[in-house]
C-alpha cells in the first residue's frame, strides 16, 4: 500500500480510535477508488447486539460471502460490511462482517468476541459476493455506484 493511501485511511480511521494501520495491504483499500468511496459512505456501525457466528478463523472474507450465499443470494437475512475492525493492541485491520437487522455477525471473533470498533460500508446490493476478496472498485464502477448517486436515484 503507498504511503499516501496509508495516511488518507488513517485521516478516516484514527479519529475513531485506534494508533494506526496493519500494514498487511488489501487489494480493495489499494484501490484509491474503494478509499474513496470509504470515505464518503463509510460510518462506525453500532457493536450492540453483536451477534457471534463463528466460521472459518482469519477468513472473514471468505465468511461473509458464504453467510449470503447460505442465503440462496437473497439478501435478506445479511448483508455484507467491508471496511476496517479495530484490534485491542490499537491498530485496523482490513475486515469484511455480516448485518442481520441492526446487528453485525462477526464471523472471526477473536478469544470470542468481536472487535473494539468496526468502521465500514455496507456493500449496495448488486455488488458481487466475491468482491470481498478484489475488484470492488470495479463492481462499484460498473454499477454506476461511485458518482454518489445510486442507479435507483437516478
Amino acid at each position: 500500500m503507498a504511503p499516501e493511501q496509508i495516511l488518507v485511511l488513517e485521516k478516516i480511521l484514527l479519529p475513531h480510535g485506534g494508533k494506526g494501520l496493519d500494514s498487511v495491504p488489501h487489494p480493495n483499500f489499494t484501490d484509491t477508488r474503494v478509499i474513496e468511496y470509504l470515505r464518503r459512505h463509510g460510518r462506525v456501525f453500532d457493536k450492540r447486539g453483536l451477534v457471534i457466528h463463528r466460521l472459518a478463523n482469519e477468513n472473514c472474507h471468505w465468511n461473509v460471502s458464504d453467510l449470503i450465499a447460505w442465503d440462496d443470494y437473497r439478501w435478506d437475512n445479511y448483508r455484507i460490511a467491508h471496511g476496517f475492525a479495530l484490534g485491542t493492541n490499537g491498530l485496523w485491520y482490513h475486515h469484511s462482517w455480516g448485518c442481520s437487522g441492526s446487528h453485525i455477525v462477526e464471523t472471526c471473533p477473536v478469544d470470542g468476541q468481536g472487535r473494539v470498533e468496526y468502521f465500514g460500508f455496507e456493500f449496495p446490493i448488486g455488488v458481487s459476493v466475491n468482491a470481498t476478496h478484489g475488484g470492488l472498485g470495479d463492481e462499484l464502477e460498473r454499477l454506476g455506484f461511485l458518482n454518489g448517486v445510486y442507479p435507483s436515484e437516478s
